[in-house]
């Protein structure tokens, strides 16, 4: 099995992140939202955050994918934000959504 890599999705962009598998896993040990600070940077496209909250998380092992959606409250409007780990992005979300989301909201 190929190892995967960690990417963020938001509006149409997908951008491969700097971060391990491990550093996402030890800032999720931390806090369900150390993974967002983490990710900031990459986000200033998004405006002035106001709120953030857990939609959803997905993971399954034995295709090692992993998806943690935020919804982010700006000053532009609400967007999901998507956290993903696998070996190519575009399966991994598509795995998410098959599965059906299970609204935290």
């Amino acid at each position: 099995m190929k190892l995967g890599r960690l990417f963020l999705v938001f509006l149409d962009w997908v951008i491969a992140l700097p971060y391990t598998l491990e550093d996402f896993l030890a800032a999720w040990e931390e806090s369900e939202f150390k993974p967002f600070q983490l990710i900031t940077p990459f986000l200033e496209e998004l405006g002035e955050i106001y709120s953030i909250r857990v939609y959803d998380s997905y993971f399954n092992p034995s295709t090692m994918t992993m998806v943690l959606e935020y919804l982010v409250e700006t000053n532009r409007g609400l967007f999901s934000v998507k956290i993903v780990y696998g070996e190519n992005p575009g399966k991994a979300i598509a795995e998410y959504f098959k599965r059906g989301k299970r609204n935290r909201l």
